[in-house]
């Protein structure tokens, strides 16, 4: 074998070897999606790799709100994800609040997001807010709580 198919089989050789590492974390990540119930295209997830989105965060996140029964799609994630926002923490955030009963659209969640704010902390305190006015915690004024 001569220096020239030498140095053309290591090329190939390297190119198959990177082809099949995409394609396994590709595989890996489109299996997680489907046995998570919310299945992502395989050719999404690397259309994803290329534009520089983490796959594994979108999948993450889907997987949590279809869980939580969240209507969310996919290119809300990664508009989301490409604005700068924190998917996982906006998904926690509207799965609590569907828990909670609280209405909560993703625009409105998303916009509080890109503007700096931890939405999911929002969530909790309303919920806590909620728990407590309902339970009637509060103590009567005038009193301190100890006798």
């Amino acid at each position: 074998m001569n220096p020239i198919q030498l140095l053309i089989l290591v090329f190939f050789g390297m190119i198959s070897l990177l082809v099949l590492v995409v394609f396994i974390s590709i595989f890996r990540l489109w299996l997680q999606a489907l046995l998570g119930g919310a299945p992502i295209q395989a050719y999404r997830l690397v259309s994803m790799k290329l534009r520089k989105i983490n796959p594994s965060v979108i999948v993450n996140a889907r997987v949590l709100a279809v869980t939580a029964g969240v209507n969310v799609s996919v290119d809300q994630l990664e508009g989301h994800y490409l604005a700068g926002g924190d998917v996982l923490n906006l998904v926690k955030a509207l799965a609590a609040a569907k828990t909670a009963g609280i209405p909560l659209s993703f625009e409105d969640t998303a916009a509080m997001d890109l503007a700096g704010r931890d939405v999911l902390d929002m969530v909790q305190q309303s919920i806590s807010e909620k728990v407590d006015g309902s339970l009637n915690l509060r103590q009567p004024a005038g009193e301190t709580g100890t006798d």
